[in-house]
């Protein structure tokens, strides 16, 4: 492994210091190295003219590693494209929690002597979300985390039926609910009321959002589930759906929402010996 690619969040990483320290670290020793932005940034971030930034169309391809600097965003952002070449991620937590990111921006020397370091990778799986329109998918998205059907800002309560294989699990008025893989579990889903999963697990999980139903909890059921959306009850609501936390799209009350585990998967690098559990007790307790 001799090709690097660097993705900063140039929200987290201010000035690019971090990227600026691991492209000496790295390049010191023998890596050849390029830097991409992980999305689209606004006009007003102006980028450094001592750094080359390059296309993530370019880069992506050639690459055969990518240190994500930013938070779970940033990897979120990145997962989508990494799959498609079954490229590894690692991320460095420039954020605040950072669940999926593997070191800190304070262990930054975890990568001196990058090529003795024992890579573990991690594969994690994703969500393919589709919305069915009067017979025809209209619109096809991928998360790594959850897929979130919401009322949107209006503070007003939705019907939904929630169908796994055609039989109906859940039937309930809310705010919406969370599709969620593992990896997600610790996400919106978590905060939601939802279980925390093993993120290597296979998992869909069905967690509404502030029910109004006592018996409307979260379904863990089997990754190989295909699971169904409809509006009920009162289909003038509007309701919208996301991908990770994406660009919300305004559904129809005829639509139908089917969520299915993808064929790609997320591969994520780990150069830290810890497991999830000493992990996760290290991110809630801070």
């Amino acid at each position: 492994m001799k090709k690097i690619l660097l993705a900063p969040n140039p929200h987290r990483d201010l000035d690019f210091a971090a990227t600026r320290k691991i492209y000496e670290i790295l390049s010191r020793q023998g890596y050849e190295l390029k830097i991409s932005l992980p999305f689209n940034i606004e006009a007003k971030v102006e980028l450094p003219s001592d750094l080359n930034f390059e296309p993530m169309a370019d880069t992506i391809a050639w690459a055969e590693l990518v240190i994500c600097l930013g938070g779970d965003g940033t990897i979120l952002h990145m997962a989508v494209p990494a799959a498609q070449y079954d490229l590894p991620l690692l991320g460095v937590n420039m954020g605040k929690i950072g669940f999926i990111t593997d070191i800190e921006k304070s262990e930054l020397e975890l990568l001196e002597n990058f090529a003795d370091r024992k890579i573990q990778y991690d594969y994690r799986m994703m969500l393919e979300i589709a919305v069915e329109r009067g017979g025809e998918e209209i619109l096809r998205l991928t998360a790594l985390n959850d897929a979130v059907v919401s009322t949107g800002p209006a503070a007003r309560l939705a019907g939904l039926e929630i169908s796994s294989d055609g039989v109906e699990i859940l039937e309930f008025f809310g705010d919406g609910v969370i599709i969620a893989t593992p990896t997600g579990s610790t996400a919106y889903c978590m905060a939601a009321g939802g279980p925390i999963v093993e993120p290597e697990a296979e998992n869909i999980i069905v967690t509404p959002i502030c029910p109004h139903n006592l018996t409307a909890r979260s379904r863990v059921l089997s990754g190989g589930r295909h699971v169904t959306v409809n509006s009920s009850g009162n289909p003038t609501r509007t309701l919208w759906v996301s991908a990770d936390g994406g660009e919300a799209f305004r559904l129809e009350p005829e639509d139908t929402l089917h969520i299915r585990r993808s064929e790609n998967k997320t591969c994520l690098a780990r150069i830290k010996n810890q497991s999830f559990f000493k992990s996760l007790e290290d991110k809630l307790s801070t």
